[in-house]
């Protein structure tokens, strides 16, 4: 018998699973294919060659990896931030930034094993920075094309770890105010190199004193300036060491951290003062709280928000966190609950806003998430967004962006260094996933305005001439969008 050939006038739903050919029912059958290769699928239904990747720069180490990190001001002025070992290099209008003959850098706290964590917001021309608890909120400023200043954000009144619970385990300051003091610890050894920057608060009677650690002598002893006097220079077992941030994100113009050292512990700074934490009951001061799950000490690995509500996304679920009243959405000391919308979990790194959607990896990191509100359910609720092409994650999705125009294509690289996409467009019910091997190892990706689209860029390994080597490089306009 003649084999039929019936006409496919879309290819919107994508590569779909092999579990899945046979299902011919299914409108992603009609638009689906077996395998989407270095095409991308459009919300329109056209399938359209993907264009090269074109050669920018060499990473600084060829043999360390590097992430890629997007500071924009607008779709003028956007650069892409190359951070490596100990590094930063920036790229802008299609190039690297240099100053004289020399590619422009800023040096950072970040090894190798911190970059793959950073997490970033920005407002105007200062990002913030932090890097899963290892170091202190950091902020990027730039004042001019090449020159950017990196430095530590130095918060008053928090973010703090948890009191200390034992009282055996004591600090004691030196002085009770002025630069250069000590703080001592008895009964155990908290300081390390890394706490450069931090934070310690002590209480002696009812007043709590604060410093910033400067230097640390031993893991007993370390020297830091006085920011808010101490009442007495006594040993006291009532102390907070300072919050590293993992996860970062804006909220009501309050600046959410949260993860790192204490893992399930949120901080939402006062209105309008990100570097200011001093909890109260004023409206305007800071919130300090906590998530609990009945699995366990849930670790906080993304926040993210719309105009009404905070989520926050853990590796044992994903809560919403909103002020309750339904005459006033801001969230205040006076007003904020928290509630678990899911248990999907979240795999390390920042969830991406996309179409009404939170964007997230699930903590296996071969699914792809999506958190909406549905008037239907009159809440949140959770999509697999991967479920109809569960294989094409392979063993687990390593970095994403979010390209808005010319296409929405959410893109991301594989553990195996293969690129993907996923076009994704819900109001006319568009998801479909391609993917794009290219002669080498996709490693780190971010997206940045320009004038005629949003661009993205790329980190990829490839082996020349024998030898292992990382390239900036970035991705052509596709051809048959509008001229």
């Amino acid at each position: 018998m003649p084999k039929a050939a019936p006409k496919k006038s879309s290819f919107a739903g994508g590569e779909v699973s092999p579990r899945l050919w046979g299902r011919d029912r299914l409108d992603k059958h009609a638009s689906g294919a077996r395998r989407m290769e270095n095409y991308f699928c459009r919300a329109d239904g056209n399938a359209v060659y993907r264009p090269g990747l074109r050669f920018v720069a060499a990473t600084k180490y060829a043999d360390r990896t590097a992430r890629l990190l997007s500071f924009a001001f607008d779709s003028d002025e956007s650069y892409v931030i190359e951070a490596g070992h100990l590094y930063f290099r920036l790229f802008a209008d299609g190039g690297q930034v240099r100053d004289g003959g020399s590619a422009y850098e800023i040096a950072t706290p970040y090894t190798e094993a911190d970059v793959r964590s950073l997490q970033v917001v920005q407002s105007a021309d200062v990002l913030y920075i932090a890097a899963a608890g290892a170091h202190p909120m950091m902020r990027l400023e730039r004042n001019g094309h090449t020159d950017w200043t990196l430095s530590v954000a130095e918060t008053a009144g928090g973010p703090f770890r948890r009191a200390n619970a034992k009282a055996d385990r004591t600090l004691q300051p030196s002085a009770t105010t002025g630069s250069g003091i000590t703080l001592t610890a008895v009964g155990f050894a908290p300081f390390t190199d890394t706490d450069v920057g931090r934070l310690v608060t002590l209480k002696h009677d009812t007043t709590w004193g604060e410093a910033r650690i400067t230097s640390v002598t031993s893991e007993t002893v370390a020297v830091a300036d006085v920011t808010v006097n101490f009442a007495a220079a006594g040993a006291v077992s009532d102390w907070r060491l300072g919050l590293y941030p993992e996860a970062i994100g804006f909220f009501q113009d309050r600046l959410a951290v949260a993860g790192g050292g204490d893992p399930n512990r949120l901080w939402m700074s006062r209105s309008s003062d990100y570097l200011a934490f001093q909890t109260g009951d004023d409206d305007d001061h800071a919130i300090e709280q906590q998530i609990l799950s009945d699995d366990g000490i849930p670790h906080i690995r993304w926040v993210s928000a719309t105009r009404s509500i905070l989520m926050v996304g853990a590796d044992l679920g994903e809560w919403k966190v909103w002020s309750g009243l339904s005459s006033d959405p801001t969230v205040t000391p006076n007003a904020v609950n928290i509630g678990q919308e899911d248990n999907q979990g979240s795999a390390s790194g920042a969830a991406l806003r996309a179409n009404g959607y939170f964007l997230y990896v699930q903590r296996s990191r071969r699914k792809l998430m999506g958190i909406r509100y549905s008037f239907e359910a009159d809440g949140y609720v959770t999509d697999e967004l991967s479920l109809l092409a569960d294989h094409i994650t392979g063993d687990g999705l390593l970095d994403m962006a979010w390209q808005q125009d010319p296409d929405q294509i959410l893109w991301a690289a594989r553990d195996d260094g293969v690129l993907l996409g996923y076009t994704f467009l819900p109001s006319q019910d568009v998801g479909g996933w391609h993917r794009h091997p290219t002669a080498g190892a996709v490693e780190a990706l971010e997206t940045v305005p320009a004038a005629d689209r949003d661009e993205l860029w790329c980190i990829v390994r490839r082996t020349v001439d024998g030898t292992e080597r990382r390239f900036v490089e970035r991705l052509e306009r596709p051809s048959g969008g509008p001229e």
